[in-house]
């Protein structure tokens, strides 16, 4: 069931997940929560528990910690990236199995994030070839 709004009594529903720890590892921020039989298209409230750790930047992906796997937070079809993220928040998602993402659904938009994707230059591109000389 979908919630209209997020209220007090989220503790209280069975979706609502408290994040265990928030951890940096590289450039990839590991928000855990407790090992579950997450279903496909089920919904999960994660609420980020713990501080959000110094070093965290535009250029650190979000991911969702459950046991030993990590599963991809995602918005619109894009990842999360540290700069989207605030600690005391809960995030309404939608589990993807197949995919494995954990995709934001919440009613809130996230901010805008600061990440700038560089496109890779295949070896072809990389030297520019004349023609018609």
């Amino acid at each position: 069931m979908l919630c209209n709004t997020i209220q007090s009594g989220c503790n209280k529903c069975p979706n609502f997940v408290t994040s265990t720890s928030v951890t940096l590892s590289g450039s990839t921020l590991i928000i855990g929560i407790p090992a579950n039989n997450y279903l496909n298209k089920s919904r999960v409230c994660i609420c980020v528990a713990q501080n959000i750790p110094a070093g965290v930047t535009s250029d650190t992906q979000v991911v969702i910690g459950v046991g030993t796997s990590n599963y991809n937070l995602v918005n619109c079809g894009n990842f999360v990236y540290g700069d989207q993220i605030k600690s005391r928040t809960i995030y309404c998602t939608t589990v993807g199995t197949d995919t494995k993402s954990f995709v934001y659904s919440g009613r809130c938009r996230l901010p805008k994030t600061a990440h700038v994707f560089t496109p890779a230059l295949d070896e072809t591109s990389a030297t520019p070839t004349k023609t018609g000389v």
